[in-house]
């Protein structure tokens, strides 16, 4: 089991604090071939991402203990995670709350609910699929 077993696969770390929301992204991950990790806060993630650095990283931006945004500034001013992609997910997406994530260091920007198409193409975009 990730992460102690070695894959060519992609690998995602997905921080949310809702379980359903980090479970349905998972499985979405899952099928499309990705490894998958989870964690329910934002200190949790930049632990887990620091003890073993993902592909991508999808972060919410409200959660308990370490917002998003909060833990974005601590994994781009840690050099095992500085060149992590992030890609924020949240269900508010003000202007000041995209600007406020892209200037701590964020690829992208998806609001919920996801639209899982439009998600996976920003996805493939930041991390390009292996090629065969």
């Amino acid at each position: 089991m990730w992460p102690f077993k070695k894959s060519t696969k992609r690998r995602v770390l997905i921080v949310d604090d809702d379980v359903n929301t980090r479970t349905m992204i998972g499985m979405f991950f899952e099928e499309c071939g990705w490894d998958v990790r989870e964690a329910s806060n934002g200190q949790l993630g930049v632990d887990a991402a620091t003890a073993d650095p993902p592909d991508l990283i999808v972060l919410d931006c409200d959660m308990p203990v370490m917002t998003g945004p909060d833990a974005l500034v601590l994994l781009h001013g840690n050099p095992k995670t500085t060149a992590v992609p992030v890609l924020m997910v949240t269900a508010r997406g003000t202007l000041d709350d995209v600007e406020a994530c892209l200037s701590r260091g964020a690829r992208d920007f998806v609001q919920k609910p996801l639209d899982l198409k439009r998600f996976m193409e920003k996805v493939d975009k930041i991390v390009p699929p292996p090629k065969p």
